[in-house]
């Protein structure tokens, strides 16, 4: 016995060979000719088919077709399959191969608290994320030592605090040369207390360990999105500002995006192309004033509701001043409801 598979409608029957058999039969379902590799017959008996197969025996004789001959019968198995349709699916070996299955994103998540991780661990988990936990900084380096390679970080920097250095050389390499973006938990309440936290390491999201799972979700949903690129460590839809001086004259203007190697700024007073710029980032009460040594790329925002503003690329920003920058901004930007996103 074996299995015929009809070109036209793909009906697929189990057949008997018989002698004198021609090299094809008429489709009951369609009545289009279905060619009979007659050479599989003559080769060795087959397996027993599977207990999922249809046993019902269609017998088919003339006068159902001219093109079969007299006194010739072909029994005919239907498999089962058959779908609302009144088709059968193609057989396995000609089927198109399936679409590979992306691998989930890989979240390594140190320092939280047992309950809180899990927390996480359960939210994250069903937004189809691999959550890889480390109770303390032994079992981060040990991941770290074995090879993996996260596609994000989330960090209670409290961990820092109570780990050996070695730890926070490993995060650094990490990051710097892999790119994973850190979410990082923190309870510092102002910058003068979180600065020394980061210990240089470059933020792209901040928390507070009490945050609900759903937001800290919403931060890494966004920092692994896949149009995401080297783009603003924070985008400010609250209002913050910085003071950019120009040729002499100290000017406003209002931050749009922050990113890794510039800014965009609108303001009713941007340059010409190819101007240098002194960046200063003050706010009431910040312990310490940003100074960054700017360049003016191009003008953006002509004839838009947001009015005119610029684009300037950082000239002297060095890797621990743009992980303060950030931040700093990211924390201001929190405390006015501003969105924090990647």
């Amino acid at each position: 016995m074996i299995i015929i598979l009809c070109p036209t409608c793909h009906t697929r029957y189990k057949l008997t060979p018989h002698p004198g058999m021609q090299k094809t039969v008429p489709c009951p379902n369609c009545r289009g000719l279905i060619p009979i590799p007659l050479e599989k017959a003559k080769g060795p008996k087959p397996a027993a088919p599977p207990e999922s197969v249809d046993r019902t025996v269609v017998t088919v004789s003339p006068p159902w077709d001219a093109s079969i001959p007299e006194g010739l019968q072909v029994s005919l198995a239907v498999l089962e399959g058959k779908d609302k349709g009144g088709k059968f699916p193609l057989p396995e070996e000609g089927a198109q191969e399936r679409e590979a299955v992306p691998a989930r994103k890989k979240v390594l998540l140190l320092g939280c608290s047992k309950e809180y991780r899990q927390a996480l661990a359960d939210r994250l988990g069903k937004a189809d994320l691999e959550v890889i936990p480390a109770d303390d900084g032994k079992a981060a380096e040990a991941l770290f030592e074995r090879g993996l390679q996260p596609d994000l970080l989330i960090l209670n920097l409290r961990l820092l605090e109570a780990d050996p250095p070695s730890l926070l050389r490993h995060l650094k390499d990490v990051v710097a040369k892999e790119g994973p973006p850190l979410v990082a938990l923190t309870e510092a309440p102002t910058l003068r207390e979180l600065v020394p936290q980061l210990k240089g390491l470059e933020v792209s999201a901040l928390h507070q360990p009490w945050d609900p799972p759903e937001a800290i979700l919403a931060s890494v949903n966004s920092l692994l999105s896949p149009g995401r690129t080297d783009q603003p460590i924070a985008m400010a839809q609250a209002r913050l500002d910085v003071l950019y001086q120009m040729k002499g004259e100290v000017l406003r203007g209002t931050i749009l995006t922050l990113g890794k190697s510039g800014m965009s700024i609108r303001t009713d007073r941007p340059g010409l192309p190819g101007m240098e710029l002194l960046l200063q980032f003050v706010l009431p009460g910040i312990p310490r004033l940003f100074h960054v040594r700017s360049r003016l790329v191009r003008l953006i925002g002509r004839g838009t509701p947001e009015g005119p503003g610029m684009e300037v690329e950082f000239l002297s920003l060095d890797e621990e001043t743009r992980s303060q920058l950030a931040a700093f901004l990211l924390m201001e930007l929190k405390k006015r409801g501003g969105a924090i996103r990647r």
